[in-house]
């Protein structure tokens, strides 16, 4: 039914409205709903189009990317891995009277059916629980649909939209804390930082078309259109605005005339309809309406991977990010007193202390939050041999990027095992002379002293007040153990792990 004016909804009721997915929702029935109030219209959309910006006229009042919401913190950025075969580059064939095997597409949609759970059901899983782990789905997940945990997007089919693809990219730049990801991803060592686009056919490469009208030819009757249909006329513009005015149409028929429209259309309704003329010119659907009913499996030819790496694109990016990080490091080292001794003689690393590092860390969060130690960590190890998995704890992780970045250690290593090496040469250097040799207890207190400073940076006589060491006799026991020795033992730990 078309809007019309009623006193009890004045049109002057509201001085704002605020649409939201407004590439969407300003058209056809809301439209009528849009013009009926005399107010200020307010659009909120992540993916506009020309058909956006046109309604609008233009007038953007507030612009905030997709690289702004990532350097804020508010959306994760994103990696592509590419996969080309040779069949996916060059194309194959199969010969005339060559064997096939076809998949009849309904039965196996009614086994899946049959078997399957609600697809809501498994949604809310795959959002919640450790399982299921992987979600294959043609356009479930593609637009308003909130997957937070999501870290991988694996594009088995191109998409031609323009907008539907970066809604689709969308899933997965949710942010997501640590303990809600390792809830459902048990093998999480730290937050969320980054999702992948694993493409393989191309999608993040092929040439995208932008939405339009669908009313194209708005001067021709609806009866012009019919006819030019009659007389066997095809052209995505005909299609597209018959198909218009058919969703038009269908809101103002009665229940009566949608029986007789679908008894002249061979028990069509006119929705079917209007959604029948829209696929005859759909780039996604015009590529697959032979494969409507079956699909042919190919048996005959091998394929093989001819590349699967990390996108150019992508490396450009991390080594970006790389540059960016050392340049924050070495634009900060005399404001902050942590970098400083980084740059400085190799005996001040032992000044190091955990409220330093934190210090840097707060920093690093609050004005460049892209820059989070674990996703610098990913990033280096795309561009050089890393053989170890960025730490647990960001502290330690970013103590050792610091290292990296100014030429203390030759490669990214973490802290904690450049403090077990370093413990090792010591305490070889202790037991190699003619002196006394640490006894069993002495050397647990060490090795708890050296599991300190791994995580901690810094070890004072004042730390044995606390765990673990106030368990096992705390300062008293240590000065039993070492004597005289206690504070120098302090002092050449501080210097030699952190060496």
């Amino acid at each position: 039914m078309p809007v019309e004016y009623t006193p009890q909804n004045p049109i002057e009721q509201f001085d704002f409205i605020i649409i939201d997915e407004c590439h969407r929702s300003i058209y056809n029935l809301w439209k009528q709903v849009l013009d009926y109030y005399d107010a200020f219209l307010v659009g909120l959309t992540a993916t506009p189009d020309k058909r956006t910006f046109g309604f609008f006229n233009e007038n953007v009042v507030s612009e905030y990317t997709y690289e702004e919401s990532v350097v804020d913190g508010v959306n994760v950025p994103y990696d592509v891995f590419t996969i080309e075969t040779e069949i996916t580059r060059a194309g194959a064939k199969i010969k005339a009277k060559e064997y096939v095997d076809k998949r009849e597409k309904l039965t196996r949609k009614k086994r899946w059916e049959q078997l399957d759970e609600d697809p809501k059901s498994v949604l809310n899983r795959f959002r919640n629980a450790w399982a299921p782990r992987i979600a294959v789905t043609v356009d479930m997940i593609a637009t308003g649909t909130d997957v937070k945990p999501l870290e991988v997007l694996l594009f088995m089919r191109d998409v031609k939209s323009a907008n539907y693809f970066e809604q689709m990219k969308g899933r997965g730049t949710r942010t997501l804390n640590f303990d809600d990801l390792k809830r459902v991803t048990r093998t999480a060592r730290h937050t969320k930082t980054h999702f992948v686009i694993v493409d393989a056919v191309g999608a993040t490469k092929s040439k995208k078309t932008d939405s339009r009208p669908l009313e194209r030819k708005p001067a021709v009757p609806l009866k012009g259109l019919l006819g030019a249909v009659a007389m066997g006329a095809q052209d995505e513009d005909l299609f597209t605005s018959l198909a218009n005015r058919f969703i038009r149409l269908q809101k103002q028929l009665t229940e009566e005339e949608k029986d007789g429209f679908k008894a002249l259309a061979d028990g069509k309704s006119i929705h079917h309809a209007a959604k029948d003329l829209l696929d005859a010119f759909n780039p996604d659907t015009i590529e697959n309406v032979h494969k409507v009913h079956e699909q042919i499996i190919d048996t005959v030819n091998s394929d093989t991977v001819e590349k699967a790496e990390w996108d150019s694109f992508s490396t450009d990016k991390a080594q970006q990010v790389v540059q960016d990080f050392t340049a924050y490091i070495e634009t900060n080292k005399d404001e902050i007193t942590a970098l400083g001794i980084f740059y400085d003689q190799p005996y001040r690393r032992r000044e190091l202390t955990f409220a330093m590092i934190k210090e840097v860390l707060e920093m690093l969060k609050r004005e460049k939050p892209l820059l989070a130690p674990h996703y610098v960590w990913d990033v280096y190890a795309r561009l050089e041999e890393v053989k170890d998995r960025s730490p647990k704890n960001e502290l330690t992780a970013l103590v050792s990027l610091i290292r990296r970045v100014t030429g203390v250690d030759g490669r990214l290593t973490p802290y904690n095992k450049i403090v077990d090496r370093n413990f090792k040469n010591w305490v070889f250097k202790k037991h190699s002379g003619a002196g006394e040799k640490f006894t069993e207890e002495q050397m647990d207190w060490l090795r708890m002293l050296k599991d300190h400073i791994a995580t901690s940076f810094h070890a004072e006589l004042d730390d044995l007040d606390y765990t673990p060491f106030d368990a096992r006799g705390g300062r008293g026991r240590m000065w039993q153990l070492f004597g005289d020795q206690t504070n120098a033992l302090f002092e050449e730990l501080n210097e030699a792990l952190a060496a």
